[in-house]
């Protein structure tokens, strides 16, 4: 009996120490929640990040590290003896790439990222238009934490219309699959604040050209399914607030003269949020659908402008190649794809239906 009770004793006391252990190990680990990727020279590359100081005396909560080599892996080995305690990036929330670098293509910075297991799927990608290291020098409130302020950035806001989110997994599932092109957003940086502001759009993993945010918002309509977001529409000498609380979108590929077409129908549930008009709509039937032909009239030209710019950079964010490929795999041929979706004819209709005129009217 004493014999049983001494080794029960003795394995809890193991189990505590190697619980002790964990966490002493979990405390001296470091963990940047944001890397930066900026072009140094021909074949090096600059990386920027912050890491917690691990002392609490420190008289800062973080250290700012610039780190450069021919490849990402190359650096970080080089950035690890220059860290107290050893870097995980377990908890890495966001990778932004300067404009250039992805210009010049991704893929060869991110087989890191598809190797390393702690790297979490989820890590949201941004471009940003110039230098993107100079993000070291924004001190946004309410947090210290970049890569938490943009991670709330990007799930924490309200309009799914033109806050277009791309992550780790998202790009290689575009890249990886047959008819779609990734798109990732661009970030400006402000003096002590960032912006989301459009998209890099993609041929492969080289960003071949720019959306606006009005473009933006017609591609997630025309992609997405159940977004909500404000659009705000001048109508005559009035300003229309309307609000998206539904959208559905079919598309239909088919064949015209030897070309190929496409049949978007996109079917819209919207509330008024405001009507600077001031008048009583729900005595007025004949305005409710002038209202609606405003909307769909506006939204049918930012879908025919985003496709004019899709198809002569060649670039298929939306997938149509891999609607195709199910629909009609008859009419889809993958080395032939970028020039038959640039020759494509479109078509869009858009059935917009106002549901709620708010407690005025």
């Amino acid at each position: 009996m004493q014999n049983k009770i001494k080794i029960i004793t003795l394995l809890l006391i193991l189990m505590l120490i190697v619980g002790c252990w964990d966490v002493s190990e979990i405390d001296r680990t470091r963990f940047p929640t944001y890397i930066t990727f900026d072009q140094k020279a021909d074949d090096v590359y600059r990386f920027s990040t912050k890491i917690p100081v691990l002392k609490e005396e420190a008289p800062e909560d973080v250290s700012n590290f610039r780190f450069s080599g021919p490849s990402f892996y190359s650096g970080f080995k080089d950035l690890q003896p220059r860290v107290m305690g050893k870097i995980s990036l377990a908890l890495l929330r966001i990778a932004i790439f300067s404009e250039a670098v992805a210009q010049e293509g991704l893929k060869p910075h991110l087989d890191t990222f598809l190797r390393d297991p702690v790297i979490p799927g989820s890590t949201l990608f941004a471009i940003t238009p110039g230098r993107a290291d100079e993000i070291i020098d924004i001190e946004v409130a309410p947090t210290n934490d970049i890569g938490e302020y943009l991670e709330l950035l990007f799930n924490g806001g309200t309009d799914d219309l033109i806050l277009l989110e791309t992550t780790l997994n998202d790009f290689f599932i575009s890249l990886l699959t047959t008819g779609v092109d990734p798109i990732i957003p661009l970030l400006k940086y402000g003096t002590d604040d960032m912006e989301v502001k459009g998209a890099g759009i993609f041929q492969n993993d080289r960003m071949v050209g720019q959306l606006s945010e009005k473009e933006v918002r017609a591609l997630t309509l025309v992609k997405e399914k159940g977004l909500k977001g404000e659009i705000e529409i001048k109508v005559e000498d009035e300003i229309v607030n309307y609000y998206i609380q539904n959208n559905r979108a079919k598309i239909e590929p088919s064949s015209k003269d030897g070309r190929l077409k496409f049949q978007i129908e996109l079917t819209l549930d919207v509330d008024i949020d405001e009507d600077t008009n001031f008048r009583r709509l729900i005595d007025s039937p004949s305005t409710i659908e002038r209202l609606e032909e405003e909307l769909n009239s506006n939204l049918k030209r930012e879908i025919y402008l985003l496709f004019d710019t899709l198809q002569e950079l060649k670039s298929d964010p939306i997938g149509l190649g891999q609607i195709t490929r199910a629909k009609r795999f008859d009419l889809f041929d993958p080395d032939e794809w970028r020039q038959d979706f640039s020759r494509a004819e479109i078509e869009v209709d858009i059935n917009s239906r106002i549901r709620r005129l708010g407690i005025a009217t």
